[in-house]
């Protein structure tokens, strides 16, 4: 993965409690590990941070009822990205 590259975009945070990040669609959970460093690039600043968790989200708990099957690739690659995303 090459530093140029976004991982994501902020989508809410805290002073206290960090920043939340949405992994871009092409970006895999799987390459997220705690205590990787990252860099958080605003308009002005950019912040040198440590990335403390990793979590998986959903836009509809139908998913989490019923999940694709790990054999259906088909049905994964749809849900991957926009229904099914990855959050530091």
């Amino acid at each position: 993965m090459t530093t140029d590259k976004p991982l994501g975009s902020v989508i809410q945070g805290s002073l206290t409690k960090g920043l939340e990040v949405r992994l871009h669609p092409d970006v895999s959970v799987e390459e997220m590990r705690v205590g990787k460093f990252l860099v958080v690039r605003g308009k002005r600043s950019h912040f040198f941070c440590l990335l403390t968790d990793v979590s998986l989200g959903t836009s509809s708990p139908r998913i989490i009822a019923n999940p694709p099957q790990p054999d259906d690739d088909f049905l994964q690659a749809i849900l991957a990205g926009n229904s099914t995303y990855g959050t530091i």
